[in-house]
């Protein structure tokens, strides 16, 4: 099974750059048999509320969507919204449910997992790293 996972943020700095947006599509991506629509896939997306954004010019102009959502200014329906805590929370929840899967993406070993990580680290009452099974 792939995880093609997809963040948004407000710079390239994990340590001091913030998520903005999580999106994640599961797929097992079989060679044989019937093939999943994608209107089928399972799908992870949620929008990061910070108290305070801080972050990259350059990133928060390319976001300014995202921010306008952030702030109300947007309210398209069926958006969900939450904390990082909590984002962080729904997302372990919804990884949860496969045994095992393998992240994919453009960005992702350089990029996303970093954010995800420092996510974990700054959410310690998760868990610690909430990606990794013993």
């Amino acid at each position: 099974m792939l995880a093609s996972i997809d963040l948004e943020t407000t710079g390239i700095n994990p340590q001091k750059d913030q998520v903005l947006e999580i999106a994640v599509v599961v797929d097992d991506l079989s060679l044989f048999g019937d093939k999943e629509p994608l209107s089928n896939l399972k799908t992870f997306h949620c929008y990061v509320k910070h108290d305070k954004i801080c972050g990259n010019p350059n990133a928060l102009i390319m976001n300014q969507r995202i921010l306008e959502i952030l702030a109300g200014d947007r309210d398209p329906k069926g958006v969900s919204i939450k904390t990082p805590s909590e984002a962080l929370k729904s997302l372990a929840d919804f990884l949860s449910q496969w045994e095992k899967l393998t992240p994919t993406g453009k960005n992702v070993a350089g990029f996303d997992l970093p954010f995800l990580y420092q996510l974990c680290e700054d959410n310690p009452e998760l868990g610690g790293n909430c990606f990794y099974r013993e």
